[in-house]
């Protein structure tokens, strides 16, 4: 084995490279806080204003429901399937005598899980989920980010008005009226 004698370094030079970089950062804060008024401000007042997001923006997933009241997913899993993530859970169920056999007993969105790919929304055969530009999410709970089939029916008051989120075709929310039932 071949040691090589490696030359000491003195402790000023080894500490020099440090020094400066400290210096650099002080000049940075120091002009930050002496130009306060000439600089712009990094910071929103968030409750007051809010930031403006695209229309394609992915936000809180929504489940489109039938003018009846009941959800108009036919529990085909192929959000499910194409889901990365992994995410949404879906339990079907059958019903007799109706032209759509299956329906989802259970279905669930672990929004902790979920990355907003906006996959589900494109896999869809039926134009039943989509995404809205809702941004507000917060929950204290792990429970309480798992989106279940009510809450997912459910429209949040913030997007009643504006058009909802990422590629729900251009265009106005679907009628049940212009829309072949039997199709699906």
């Amino acid at each position: 084995m071949i040691t090589t004698p490696r030359p000491r370094q003195k402790f000023g030079l080894a500490l020099w490279p440090l020094l400066r970089g400290h210096a650099v950062t002080l000049r940075h804060f120091l002009q930050n806080l002496v130009n306060r008024k000439r600089m712009p401000i990094a910071t929103m007042e968030y409750p007051d204003t809010r930031r403006a997001y695209s229309a394609r923006f992915r936000g809180r997933h929504w489940l489109r429901s039938r003018e009846d009241g009941s959800v108009a997913c036919v529990a085909c899993y192929m959000c499910s399937t194409n889901c990365p993530a992994e995410c949404i859970r879906i339990q079907a169920g059958e019903r007799e005598g109706l032209p759509q056999e299956k329906y989802p007993v259970s279905f669930e969105i672990d929004l902790l899980r979920c990355v907003y790919c906006g996959y589900c929304v494109d896999a869809c055969p039926c134009d039943v989920i989509y995404m809205t530009r809702d941004d507000e999410q917060a929950t204290t709970t792990r429970a309480d980010a798992v989106a279940t089939l009510m809450e997912l029916v459910e429209l949040p008051d913030k997007v009643q008005g504006e058009k909802l989120g990422y590629k729900p075709f251009e265009g106005d929310r679907p009628k049940w009226k212009d829309i072949d039932r039997m199709k699906y």
